[in-house]
């Protein structure tokens, strides 16, 4: 044996460096009523196979992710995730779902040989809370399972027993209901329920847990909502749950004013979402772009109800921000198995005057070509590639700059924390370059260039973003309210405006006469 050498040099090992802030996700979220979504959760599907046997295959979700993952980009590649997210501006209590929907009566009433059950929720004000079905109860529920001739007759005794549960001296569960019922078309489910506003439930325990779906590897587990938010403010809730996601439109049909008012919050989320709208005519077309032209959001026609609005969010999926030359043009994009919706000059030219995205096809030896037209939004920007890499961009901004608070004890208000900034940032910047959402060499019109000086005071700044594809400045700043340092920048930069048409004269020089 020897003195240990941590009595002259002590070393702590630790493994650091690592990001704790991640960058989102390209992929498209769709809002849905269905009930087997979780209200308070976002689901989140790596293929439409794991989305049927969730939601089942003759449902929407399915529909709509069997042909989002089956788009195959320019550069061979496919969706990687895809989610879903319940709203509500109806009230509805927190519940319990079975996570599976095949039940044995006989399986049941085996388990009331060893019968317990305990439901555990969060109440508002006390927290965690736990009870049980106990004693003569307990004894009442085993008879009643036993006797019991259905499945319904098992769901009657369940919510006479769980009302009984005591918690101290309450009996929180009082109001509860248990439903033995068809959810959502994909199969009979038992459903413990509580009136709005009595908290949320955690999973349960015991032996009839599992056979019932309720434990905690099966129970899908849904928050209440008071119905008292509109729908813009379900969309914030959902997004402030998790906004992972690039892309987000509805499956179910919304009338203009609920869609105004998710486009207007849409708007005031600056860069963060492209909201797609499906619309089913022309008339609709013309009322809703009129309607939205002021918001961030785009509109996808398709009158075949071949459920077209998923075309642009299945491209912006396959964008892997990562990789060089990542930016995409939207347009030019093909759909094998879609029909376009869209085949004649008239229609394409009226549909593109209001800025209306569709499945076009042209021709040219007699043979029909389809894709994507015209990549284009509502809003601030008019370009759909604009505004998915703007969403990059500001997304990368805040992902770098919160790791490096997290990661530094101090970034001091001085040249030196100023430049440390500078130098995280400017690797967004670099990035940005490499993936094509900054482009070198624009063409800088004349107007461009007098905005350019009204906003950064240099009449020169043009020439960097035209060399080097941005210009970047920055100060250290007090906040006049609280005394606080901030750090403040601006940045200009060449966006990647995309070609979408080639124009020419065709001049053929020859002596015949």
């Amino acid at each position: 044996m020897a003195i240990p050498i941590s009595k002259y040099v002590k070393i702590l090992s630790l493994a650091g460096g690592s990001p704790e802030v991640f960058f989102k996700s390209t992929m498209g979220r769709w809002f849905t009523t269905n009930a087997l979504a979780p209200m308070g959760k976002v689901l989140e599907f790596t293929s439409a196979k794991n989305v049927g046997l969730y939601f089942g295959q003759s449902s929407d979700e399915y529909a709509y992710a069997n042909k989002y993952f089956k788009f195959i980009s320019k550069r061979n590649k496919q969706p990687k995730l895809i989610s879903f997210a319940r709203y509500t501006t109806s009230a509805v209590g927190a519940s319990i779902l079975s996570g599976f929907n095949t039940f044995s009566l006989t399986a049941i009433q085996a388990a009331a040989s060893d019968l317990s059950l305990t439901v555990s929720y969060v109440d508002p004000s006390l927290g965690l809370q736990s009870g049980s079905v106990a004693g003569d109860n307990l004894t009442a529920l085993a008879s009643e399972i036993t006797a019991a001739s259905s499945l319904a007759d098992v769901a009657t005794a369940l919510q006479k027993a769980i009302r009984t549960i005591q918690v101290g001296e309450a009996t929180p569960f009082s109001a509860a209901t248990v439903s033995y019922e068809n959810v959502e078309g994909n199969g009979y489910r038992f459903v413990l329920t509580l009136p709005t506003g009595y908290g949320s439930f955690q999973a349960c325990e015991g032996t009839l847990a599992s056979v019932l779906g309720w434990s905690i590897d099966y129970a899908i587990l849904s928050d209440g909502n008071s119905g008292a938010n509109s729908i813009a403010q379900e969309v914030e809730r959902v997004m402030d749950a998790s906004d992972n996601c690039y892309t987000f439109a509805f499956i179910e049909e919304l009338d203009l004013t609920d869609i105004e008012a998710v486009a207007e919050w849409n708007t005031n989320a600056n860069s963060q979402y492209i909201y797609m709208i499906l619309v089913k005519t022309q008339n609709i077309a013309a009322t809703y772009a009129n309607a939205l032209k002021d918001y961030d959001c785009a509109l996808v026609y398709d009158n075949l109800s071949e459920l077209q609005v998923y075309q642009p969010m299945a491209i912006g999926a396959c964008v892997d921000f990562q990789k060089s030359d990542a930016s995409v043009n939207f347009m030019f994009q093909k759909f094998t198995g879609d029909t376009p919706t869209v085949s004649t000059g008239a229609v394409s030219d009226a549909l593109d005057a209001l800025k209306v995205n569709y499945y076009g096809a042209t021709q040219t030896a007699g043979k029909l070509i389809a894709f994507f037209q015209r990549g284009k939004c509502l809003g601030q920007f008019a370009d759909m590639t604009i505004a998915f890499n703007a969403i990059w961009l500001k997304n990368s901004v805040i992902v770098n700059t919160l790791n490096l608070f997290l990661l530094n004890d101090s970034i001091p208000a001085n040249a030196d924390g100023k430049g440390k900034i500078e130098a995280n940032l400017n690797d967004v910047w670099s990035q940005g370059i490499s993936n094509g959402v900054i482009i070198r060499n624009k063409t800088i019109t004349p107007s461009e260039k007098a905005f350019i000086e009204a906003q950064t005071g240099d009449d020169m700044a043009w020439q960097a973003i035209q060399q080097n594809g941005f210009w970047f400045n920055s100060t250290i700043e007090t906040d006049a309210q609280t005394g606080e340092k901030f750090f403040s920048f601006l940045l200009i930069y060449g966006a990647a405006d995309q070609i979408r048409k080639v124009e020419g004269t065709h001049i053929a020089l020859t002596t015949a006469q």
